[in-house]
């Protein structure tokens, strides 16, 4: 039985614990509120073990067990060109996009989705006047698209932002799924995969509990995917 779902960090400074020890969290919360016991996190570092994903699918059992894939932010910049993002970048395609394993990328990740497809990757608007030139708020964020709805049943989340680039365009195989008074291109999906990203962070805690009510959902979508 298919019961793994892979986070992978792509941390430059020291892993996303927080993060990671939230997704373990509501892990077990869906397991509880849907009777589901067998799934598991595993977790990859890209930097950490100076591996690729590819390699570390070659000396495990994990790839054949995934049931999804969620990939985390970074202070790793698309444009920084970096060996090892262009790397992830090529094996996040082959290995998990294009084969149907469901993806949801998050911040970094988003952005390394849409540069996957060639989408255009820079430096937020106005940036000079923003804290430390970036983004530091909580949004509230529209859903538009009807695929995101059938995930997410309400219409708009809280959730925070925190980056100093963003996707600048959008195009197939690509669309749109949400936006933000801030940020037009807040989330996206691609046409034939089960493959989304959000460019918010919504492991944050937020008193509306809306990112970790959304990270419940996907957490859920995985789980059913391939039954549906």
């Amino acid at each position: 039985m298919k019961n793994t779902i892979l986070v992978i960090d792509p941390f430059l400074k020291e892993p996303a614990e927080f993060a990671l020890n939230t997704l373990s969290r509501l892990l077990r919360v869906v397991h509880i509120e849907n009777k589901i016991s067998s799934s598991h996190l595993e977790f990859f570092f890209p930097l950490s073990g100076k591996k690729s994903l590819r390699s570390f699918f070659n000396n495990s059992e994990l790839y054949n067990d995934l049931i999804g894939v969620i990939s985390l932010g970074s202070y790793a910049n698309i444009t920084d060109d970096l060996e090892w993002v262009n790397e992830l970048r090529s094996d996040l395609k082959e290995l998990i996009i294009e084969k149907s394993i469901p993806f949801l990328g998050i911040c970094f990740s988003h952005q390394l989705m849409a540069h996957i497809y060639n989408l255009k990757i820079d430096f937020v608007e106005g940036r000079d006047s923003l804290p430390n030139q970036k983004y530091n708020e909580f949004r509230e964020i529209t859903i538009t698209h009807p695929r995101l709805k059938t995930i997410i049943t309400y219409d708009k989340f809280i959730s925070m932002a925190k980056h100093e680039q963003e996707v600048k365009n959008c195009f197939s195989p690509l669309e749109i799924t949400c936006s933000s008074e801030n940020c037009n291109i807040e989330g996206l999906v691609h046409i034939d995969y089960p493959a989304f990203s959000f460019q918010s962070h919504p492991e944050d805690f937020h008193e509306s509990k809306d990112g970790w009510k959304l990270l419940k959902s996907f957490l859920l979508f995985f789980h059913t995917y391939h039954n549906i």
